[in-house]
């Protein structure tokens, strides 16, 4: 009896977050937030020297990279694989878009709304300086997020995809090749 009302209660609070969010528009392909390695276009891999520390910038751009299809107003995004998640670089600093009004935390989330409304091909959004907190296997991805849809400046909702980066670690030290039973010797 109390798992039918529990369900009951879920699927209220549900129904009544549908009917309070956004409208949502039609959209014909999907806009993207990602990181890159340019700040004026996506490239999605970086080479960078282990031990120095290097820049990525958050974007937003339109479906296939071309203009977003809408004036953004507001967008809840965070970073991905800087923290916690295994990922040997983590952010440093963060240098945001002064044309946005921001609260929060790259690695919790950010909060980005437009002082007025922005459009283009391609939005960085912030600047964020990496540095290594360990040395890498090998090539790993980092990557950023929309939390939520986008806004435009009508109230509309707008559905984001994500990119990707891949960082390629130069200057590592190799794994050296082991037995299996060197291995568990060192567990003995």
């Amino acid at each position: 009896m109390t798992d039918s009302k529990s369900r009951f209660r879920f699927a209220l609070l549900a129904a009544a977050f549908v009917l309070v969010a956004a409208p949502v528009v039609a959209q014909d392909g999907f806009s993207a937030l990602g990181l890159s390695a340019s700040p004026d276009g996506y490239v999605g891999e970086i080479t960078v020297p282990y031990g120095d520390d290097f820049t990525l910038y958050v974007f937003m751009t339109g479906p296939e990279l071309s203009a977003l299809p809408f004036e953004l107003d507001a967008v809840d995004w965070a970073l991905l694989g800087s923290c916690c998640g295994g990922s040997p670089a983590y952010y440093l600093d963060t240098v945001f878009n002064d044309q946005m009004d921001h609260e929060g935390e790259p690695s919790v989330a950010v909060f980005s709304t437009a002082q007025q409304c922005v459009a283009g091909d391609f939005i960085v959004l912030a600047e964020v300086n990496f540095n290594w907190i360990y040395e890498p296997f090998g090539e790993f991805h980092l990557g950023a997020a929309s939390l939520s849809a986008a806004t435009d400046c009508e109230g509309e909702a707008w559905i984001l995809t994500g990119m990707p980066l891949k960082v390629i670690p130069t200057g590592i030290t190799p794994a050296e090749d082991t037995s299996w039973s060197a291995l568990k010797t060192l567990f003995r």
